[in-house]
């Protein structure tokens, strides 16, 4: 069932009309309408004023206002009727309250307090005891590879641990931390980290890993000679016999009629020169290429001188 404030509230959304719009309308200052339809009634001086206002918000909006004023009796009879036994609960807990604070509650939950305290200590405590000591490596980084001989193993873990480090004992600070200098061999290094707690005996064991390579020398640069290239050249003589004059690297090698046909091969390392007295019968080739000669249409002889260098062949024409 709506309350009195609700059905005005309900009324008003209604009709499309806001509480400036009724204040304005009615003369009935904004904050009143509003303690209507929230039904703040305490806030009001008197009932006088609640009923008066509520019978011209009541008429206003086209309500009964006799069911309205009966309803909001009875809404505020309700209200005083759950505030009186709150206020009767309120004051029954203050009295049993009372009841409980004696001397000797006060010394029991002490008791209890201190009890509970103790055995969470112990406890926290026995945990602790249990756990093994905490290690951290922060240098070296395990799986890393150096080209440097010497590093320094970093790292921290609890204050009361004794540390070893490759079985050798390591000093650490107040605070927990240690700082151990190792030389690395070249190659794979392991390096194991022990911490062990000095009252229980647990101990934790970090192994790292590091690859140590030496700095490569550095490489010097080979001339590269290349092998001497191979020159071989022939005389081709056509349809008849030709006088032919060939000399290879300062040595004559023919000055006679040559007969139709190809001439031995010669190597040439350093030089070549061929005079021929029929020129349109002779070729010359060198690694099996023509080289063309050089015709003296005065005399009606031809001829070709090559030399080699640096591996390269130059023919003059």
């Amino acid at each position: 069932m709506l309350t009195p404030g609700q059905i005005l509230q309900k009324r008003r959304l209604a009709l499309r009309k806001s509480i400036s719009q009724v204040s304005q309308e009615t003369k009935v200052q904004e904050k009143y309408l509003k303690m209507l339809e929230s039904e703040n009634y305490d806030q009001f001086a008197s009932n006088v004023f609640i009923n008066g206002f509520m019978k011209i918000y009541s008429e206003y909006l086209g309500l009964d206002v006799d069911k309205m004023l009966a309803l909001y009796r009875r809404s505020d009879k309700a209200l005083k009727e759950k505030g009186t036994s709150s206020l009767r609960n309120k004051r029954k807990l203050r009295i049993n309250i009372k009841e409980l604070i004696t001397p000797l509650n006060i010394v029991l939950a002490i008791l209890v307090i201190t009890i509970t305290t103790f055995f969470i200590y112990t406890i926290s405590k026995y945990n602790q005891l249990q756990q093994n000591p905490s290690l951290t490596i922060t240098e070296p980084q395990n799986d890393s590879v150096t080209n440097i001989a010497k590093t320094e193993i970093k790292g921290k873990t609890d204050k009361k641990s004794d540390l070893r480090i490759n079985g050798k004992v390591v000093e650490i600070n107040d605070s927990g931390a240690f700082v151990q200098e190792v030389i690395f061999i070249p190659g794979e290094n392991l390096i194991t980290i022990e911490s062990k707690n000095n009252e229980t005996g647990l101990n934790t064991v970090k192994t790292i890993r590091v690859v140590y390579k030496l700095e490569q020398e550095k490489e010097v640069k080979k001339e590269v000679v290349s092998a001497p290239k191979k020159f071989v050249a022939y005389i081709q003589v056509l349809s008849e016999a030709t006088w032919l004059q060939l000399n290879i690297d300062d040595n004559q090698k023919l000055a006679q009629a040559v007969a139709p046909g190809k001439t031995a091969n010669y190597s040439v390392t350093k030089s070549l020169q061929l005079l021929t007295g029929k020129p349109t019968l002779t070729k010359l080739y060198i690694n099996n290429q023509e080289v063309p000669l050089v015709i003296n249409s005065a005399s009606g002889t031809a001829s070709i001188e090559c030399s080699i260098t640096d591996n390269q062949l130059d023919c003059s024409k």
